[in-house]
């Protein structure tokens, strides 16, 4: 899962002039990443609170955005701080990483505080691979609640046929391969430094038709501190 507060130049003022923060955009999604939508058919629920901090409520405004970031769902709703959603994609829908955002206006100062969350949409006549990066902070193997989906870390798809593609993660952490012939495919994430691998680097994958999923999580490794030769004779004489 991977949430996006979005700090608006409004809040950042009241922020420097008051000391205090300006309103804030709490928000709810099912289902979140790694799961996904079916479509036809599928649904996706949300609901959007914002807490206005004494401004008064001007709008909000809710979208969702397909993954060439146009938009499929708009709503701007007056004198409200609350909102809630079911959204069924349409049938032909493209596949991938759809973003809800809820953004709250106040009359005050506009644009106050935003929040953004991807959620995947599935044709369920699809066939490809689905691969995702997580930072794996208590090196479980499994992703958490409290953790994140990680952006930027190149995955490898090996082909039946040999050959290789090679992508990074988006910005929620994910990398699809969409309509590729049925075979065994050999995943694999680039090992970046500084970290080390909780689940397997590469994963062998069968496709045939249907989506399917792998998982990749990492953590920092944790360099003990050494203590300097004077700190250890200072433990002597005390």
């Amino acid at each position: 899962m991977t949430r996006k507060l979005i700090a608006s130049a409004a809040s950042l003022m009241l922020l420097s002039a008051t000391g205090a923060f300006g309103a804030t955009m709490n928000w709810e999604l099912t289902p979140t990443l790694p799961g996904h939508i079916d479509m036809p058919g599928g649904l996706m629920s949300a609901a959007c609170w914002a807490d206005p901090q004494g401004s008064t409520p001007d709008f909000l405004r809710v979208t969702i955005t397909d993954p060439s970031g146009a938009v499929v769902y708009y709503m701007e709703i007056p004198d409200r701080t609350n909102w809630s959603l079911d959204w069924t994609p349409p049938a032909g829908s493209v596949d991938g990483v759809y973003h809800y955002t809820a953004e709250y206006h106040s009359t005050e100062h506009g644009l106050e505080a935003a929040g953004s969350e991807g959620f995947l949409v599935l044709g369920t006549a699809t066939t490809g691979i689905c691969a995702f990066k997580f930072i794996d902070t208590n090196g479980n193997g499994v992703l958490d609640p409290d953790e994140n989906l990680a952006q930027g870390w190149e995955i490898c798809f090996t082909f039946p046929d040999g050959h290789e593609e090679c992508d990074f993660t988006d910005e929620d952490g994910v990398v699809c391969k969409f309509f590729i012939p049925p075979g065994t495919y050999t995943v694999c994430e680039i090992l970046q430094d500084g970290y080390e691998n909780t689940l397997p680097l590469c994963t062998e994958i069968p496709v045939s038709s249907s989506i399917e999923k792998a998982m990749f999580g990492n953590r920092e490794i944790v360099v003990p501190t050494v203590e300097s030769t004077w700190g250890k004779v200072k433990s002597l004489y005390r």
